[in-house]
């Protein structure tokens, strides 16, 4: 399982057409198996992201012993978002590894 903070910014079209943020909260998001891995290995703090997920809410106790709602995005995937990307680096598709290692 990786778990990470994640800004989600509200955004509004201004009078002059121009797209600007206007405010946005955080929310913990959780995501597992190869995932999980993948984000572990290919995230870091700043990283803009897109995340698909459900929002899920529960009780739970503080270090004061008071209750708190919790709110957390369970997340199905985690995608990276070009802006802010220097390169990219594919890996070869199994198929062609398969040709490489006959050949």
């Amino acid at each position: 399982m990786a778990s990470m903070r994640v800004m989600f910014g509200r955004y509004r079209q201004n009078q002059g057409g121009a797209v600007e943020q206007v405010g946005g909260f955080w929310r913990e998001v959780e995501i597992y198996g190869a995932k999980a891995e993948a984000c572990a290995k290919h995230l870091r703090k700043g990283s803009r992201v897109l995340v698909l997920g459900e929002e899920q809410d529960f009780m739970a106790t503080d270090d004061d012993g008071n209750e708190v709602q919790v709110i957390k995005v369970v997340a199905e995937d985690v995608a990276l978002q070009l802006s802010r990307i220097e390169s990219i680096t594919f890996t070869p598709s199994r198929a062609r590894e398969t040709e490489a290692a006959e050949a």
